[in-house]
């Protein structure tokens, strides 16, 4: 039906045919963060880190794997001719700097400081 992409073609445009809902993990994953948030808030900040880097690895693995982002579609809304760098490049590139952030502050958090630093 022409309506239903009239209407929400913007969301969907951006995808691979064959990952067209990929969209939809998004929010999962996004809800997952907010669940995990809330949730685990009575917890340590390591169990909050450690769920949160599973969700991320998760993201980062699907990412790589589907790279569902249709770069090759002039039609794709969220492609344009001056780009730097291609959709699926400038996620996964974001997911990883995620993952590090999250893996260097839970390496923090484990590690003691030195009590000339304290």
């Amino acid at each position: 039906d022409d309506s239903f992409w009239e209407t929400y073609g913007l969301v969907l445009s951006g995808f691979k045919s064959s990952v067209r809902h990929f969209e939809q993990w998004a929010n999962v994953r996004k809800t997952l963060a907010v669940v995990v948030e809330v949730m685990l808030a009575s917890r340590t900040a390591q169990v909050q880190g450690t769920f949160m880097l599973s969700i991320c690895v998760v993201a980062l693995a699907l990412q790589t794997r589907l790279a569902p982002y249709d770069d090759e579609n002039g039609k794709n809304t969220f492609n344009s001719t001056n780009r730097v760098i291609s959709n699926n490049d400038l996620e996964q590139f974001l997911l990883i700097l995620q993952v590090s952030h999250l893996a260097m502050g839970l390496l923090t958090l484990a590690t003691p400081i030195p009590s000339i630093l304290v």
